[in-house]
């Protein structure tokens, strides 16, 4: 009797693929992007923090990042509007949630 194996299911190689190349773009066009946030809010160019962080916690949710895309969207969401109020607290959490997916992303490589 010959035992047959699975077909190597090209799709899912394909999205693996995919998804990887996603997640070192993401890294490499990310990695600074919580002192571009504050950056933009110390500069009270709110409508520009609010887009950053927007961005952010959509690409996070692409990468299935919950932490970080709870993080970014916590930001956005106290950008609201126009005005800022956003705490330290915020901004450092969003830091720790970018710095460790940068960190886990490279270690891929």
């Amino acid at each position: 009797m010959e035992v047959k194996t699975p077909a190597i299911n090209e799709e899912a190689l394909h999205w693996d693929e995919f998804h990887q190349l996603l997640a070192y773009n993401f890294a490499n066009n990310n990695a600074e992007r919580h002192n571009d946030i504050k950056n933009a809010i110390n500069n009270n160019d709110i409508a520009l923090a609010h887009r950053l962080a927007h961005n952010l916690k959509s690409n996070a949710g692409q990468l299935r990042k919950s932490a970080l895309q709870k993080a970014a969207g916590d930001v956005e969401d106290n950008l609201e509007s126009g005005i800022n109020r956003v705490t330290p607290e915020q901004l450092t959490t969003l830091e720790n949630e970018l710095k460790t997916v940068i960190t886990a992303i490279k270690s891929t490589r």
